[in-house]
């Protein structure tokens, strides 16, 4: 890969200056002895065979601020809205996801066991509900048998009496439905809330594109509110971030001409859309986004950098002259023109906007004509003559700290409370593997309490069970005494075995074998409903009890790593003492290669030069390099910035995210390049990594030999000139110029030069 110089001259060309003051001098002295004739005295030429005068040509005039800006995927972040520790990650750098597909889930044990518990309520409480149901509907079929009894004895009182009990077997009813609605309410309630809490634990994708961010989960699972897990960007939508400069900082917003260039050509950019209220969100928390903008039109190159022009006024090009041409007396501005013969002639101009350069001309003058303009330099009087033409402008950056990533987080979680001991850094390891171990007596008083609390229950429902069977077995042979007995009919005497009265043997023999029937019915019921009950509750203490054995032996618990991978950091020493879903260490993962190496560099503070830009953006290109081997790759990953954030309004509400930065001892900057073939741990060491620190497609690109300074040691400014070639003549023209201190030899002109001018070198 090529190196390109781009230092600016900063010769300052002394003694060429002094040189030239004569000259000044001699020009002023023939130029104000003339100010109000049409025709000036002879110019001494500066230059034999060249004379100081520049053609009237069409150009943007006016102040002109510019912004840098970068090229970069709409992200879509997943993140929590409370702080959380996070349980497990299921993606890695690189990884193309769908909308929908789970990422990430936070720690939800304790939530996931009450949830289940508040389930197993409104199980219980529905059955008791329809159990309750069912029994009053029997009741009242039971009541109503003997009210028709009542009615064919045509006793009004007993009647009566049936007629309050019905009433109050529906109120009861009813009371108690209301009772069992209002808990099954609540309970509801609570269970949506918890459902609600756990889907926020799990994290989903938002929208189709790659991850290019996760946390840094080396030391610690805990992330913060509104902190991203993981950002996924859509490389199909992209957008132009101004680097560095916040939205409650710009100052642009109502300037009336905003453009880039794309491809050599200008482009009209528009600010990047944030709603009224997500800009009022962000003031408001202090968490301001980066101005972005989008192009009208044209097609943007994800990982380039744009300079970005505003002009508060039209941008089209007007015509101009250069402020080294203009004069001013009794409050008229003049020019001196190159008249057909060849001499100066005094022309009144009408003026307008001026970028202190170039001042745009109303009136007075046509495109085209010569203008002599005060020339402090000498142009060169041996010079190469280039053209300018449209090139790549970039600065490279290099890095010789690049590894084999592991791309995909796990986390050994402290499973109990107790002692740690074991597990070593910074080692391979395999699924299942003991990394550690945890001496622990937690769960001991539990863990019998639990067991009393299953033994309770066992004798509890074997007593229910007793007294259900000794009920049925009365109720059936209560019907195998009565077996063939129908009711008695009214008219007809009973005989002495029966009731005292012929009422009484009624209301006792009358559908006997129906509403015992019924009785029986109802305590199958009650029967069902308290088996079903048992179950549940059996399930539930049986669960709680099995775990808690597990920590109850007082024995050592063995850690286990989760992945094949390595251990990447041990947050505990042997011998501390930890808690139970602590987090204890994170064990790194490659995934599936594919055939790629994902490559992970870091850039040590300081970097490789003179300025470091420490990253490249996501996709760019990038090379490395080792002895006589080279490899390609593409930027799919960088660090983050807690200074930037993503602001956006999801499911009606406003959010704004960062994503932290992490720092891995003195290194930073850490970036991921997923290469194009597979690499080795050996291919790495010593591997330089080389990229664009910047990076201008198709922009005016010239040797930085051909750039000029000019320094007015009274304002301490300096300005930056090139010689021109028009129609034959040498021209100085006043340029802008990318400003860098990275040492190169190229330069890139962001205005006063255009494709295929001709300059002198």
């Amino acid at each position: 890969m090529r190196t390109k110089n781009r230092h600016l001259n900063t010769s300052k060309e002394v003694i060429k200056r002094l040189g030239c003051c004569l000259l000044l001098i001699l020009l002023c002295l023939a130029f104000g002895g003339c100010a109000k004739k049409e025709k000036a005295p002879e110019l001494i030429d500066p230059v034999a065979d060249i004379e100081a005068i520049r053609p009237v040509t069409k150009r943007i005039v006016g102040r002109v601020e510019t912004l840098e800006g970068s090229v970069i995927p709409k992200e879509y972040p997943c993140f929590p809205t409370t702080a959380v520790a996070i349980s497990e990650v299921m993606v890695g750098i690189g990884d193309f996801v769908k909308e929908g597909e789970v990422v990430a889930k936070a720690d939800t044990a304790s939530l996931t066991e009450e949830y289940e518990e508040v389930i197993r309520q409104i199980e219980q409480l529905t059955r008791h509900k329809a159990m309750a149901g069912d029994v009053s509907e029997l009741t009242l079929e039971k009541l109503g048998i003997e009210r028709e009894t009542e009615q064919i004895l045509n006793d009004l009182y007993e009647l009566e009496k049936k007629d309050t009990e019905i009433a109050l077997q529906k109120e009861e009813y009813r009371y108690d439905m209301a009772i069992t609605d209002s808990d099954l309410k609540a309970l509801t309630e609570r269970r949506d809330k918890l459902k609600k809490e756990l889907d926020s634990r799990t994290y989903t994708a938002p929208h189709d594109g790659y991850v290019t961010f996760i946390k840094d989960f080396c030391k610690t699972n805990y992330v913060e509110t509104c902190e991203n897990i993981v950002v996924i960007s859509d490389y199909e939508d992209l957008y132009i971030e101004a680097t560095g400069v916040a939205s409650n900082r710009y100052r642009y917003a109502d300037y009336q001409s905003k453009w880039t260039y794309l491809d050599g050509q200008k482009v009209e950019i528009t600010e990047h859309p944030y709603s009224p209220e997500e800009l009022s969100y962000a003031e408001g928390a202090g968490k301001n986004p980066f101005q972005s903008f989008d192009p009208v039109r044209g097609k943007l190159s994800l990982g380039s950098n744009l300079i970005l022009f505003f002009l508060n006024g039209d941008s089209e090009e007007k015509l101009a002259v250069g402020n080294d041409s203009i004069n001013r007396e009794n409050g008229e501005d003049f020019v001196y023109v190159r008249n057909a013969s060849g001499e100066p002639e005094k022309r009144i101009v009408e003026l307008g906007a001026t970028d202190g350069l170039y001042t745009e001309v109303k009136s007075g003058l046509t495109e085209g004509e010569n203008v002599f303009y005060t020339n402090q330099y000498l142009p060169p009087s041996q010079y190469e003559t280039i053209e300018a033409s449209l090139e790549d402008y970039y600065e490279e950056d290099a890095s010789k700290s690049a590894h084999i990533a592991y791309p995909y987080p796990n986390f050994v979680i402290a499973g109990a409370s107790g002692i740690f001991h074991g597990g070593k850094e910074a080692r391979s390891v395999e699924k299942m593997e003991a990394v550690g171990s945890i001496i622990t007596s937690e769960g001991v008083l539990a863990s019998e309490e639990a067991r009393v609390a299953l033994s309770k229950l066992e004798r509890n429902r074997l007593r229910e069970r007793f007294r259900y069977e000794a009920d049925r077995t009365n109720m059936m042979e209560a019907a195998k005494a009565i077996e063939g007995v129908d009711a008695p009919d009214p008219t007809i005497d009973v005989d002495v075995e029966m009731p005292t009265t012929n009422n009484e043997a009624i209301r006792s023999l009358r559908h006997l074998k129906k509403r015992m029937g019924i009785d029986m019915n109802i305590l199958d019921r009650v029967e069902q409903t308290a088996k079903l009950d048992y179950e549940s509750n059996r399930k539930a203490l049986l669960s709680r009890y099995q775990k808690l054995q597990k920590n109850a032996t007082g024995d050592g618990i063995e850690v286990l790593s989760p992945v094949d991978g390595k251990i990447e950091y041990v947050l505990v020493k042997d011998g501390d003492e930890v808690m139970k879903g602590s987090f204890l260490m994170s064990v790194m993962s490659r995934g599936k290669l594919g055939g790629s190496t994902i490559l992970y560099v870091a850039m040590p503070e300081g970097g490789t030069g003179s300025r470091v830009h420490n990253t490249p953006l996501i996709g760019q290109k990038v090379m490395a390099k080792k002895g006589d081997k080279t490899w390609t790759g593409t930027c799919i990953g960088i660090n983050g910035n807690d200074s930037r954030f993503l602001v956006f309004t999801r499911n009606g509400k406003q959010y704004a995210t960062y994503s932290a930065p992490f720092v891995k001892n003195t290194v930073r900057y850490q970036f991921y390049l997923k290469m194009d073939g597979e690499m080795t741990e050996e291919d790495t060491k010593e591997l330089e990594v080389t990229f664009y620190g910047k990076h201008f497609e198709n922009v005016i690109v010239i040797p930085t030999l051909a750039v000029r300074e000019e320094y007015n040691m009274y304002s301490d400014t300096t300005k930056y000139y090139v010689w021109k070639l028009e129609n034959d003549q040498i021209v100085k023209e006043y340029v802008n110029v990318y400003k860098t201190d990275v040492a190169s030899g190229l330069c890139y002109v962001m205005s006063g030069v255009k494709e295929k001018d001709k300059l002198l070198k």
